[in-house]
């Protein structure tokens, strides 16, 4: 189970994610969808825990991502396991994108 509260990313006067919060149960499909600049990237990298957020949590199958940040990463999300996991979307030829 992925847990994200009032999840926020600030670059200066820039707001990239703004009071984020989402559960993503155990044997759900989630994915992100939305334009250019909407937050997508930088949400996922605060929940792989490359990137700090300026407010709010993430826990991963019940551990805080800032206050154990090794057994967030070191839990094992495989579907099998823990009913989650995370697929990076593959980039599409530009020939489909006409």
């Amino acid at each position: 189970m992925i847990e994200i509260a009032a999840l926020s990313k600030r670059y200066g006067a820039f707001t990239a994610v703004r009071s984020l919060d989402l559960v993503v149960p155990g044997g759900e499909l989630f994915g992100f969808l939305g334009p250019n600049g909407a937050g997508k990237t930088t949400t996922m990298r605060m929940i792989a825990g490359i990137l700090q957020p300026t407010a709010g949590t993430v826990r991963i199958a019940g551990h805080d991502l800032r206050r154990d940040p090794l057994k967030a990463k070191r839990t094992d999300l495989r579907a099998e396991n823990a009913g989650a996991t995370v697929t990076p979307q593959p980039r599409p030829e530009s020939a489909y994108l006409t």
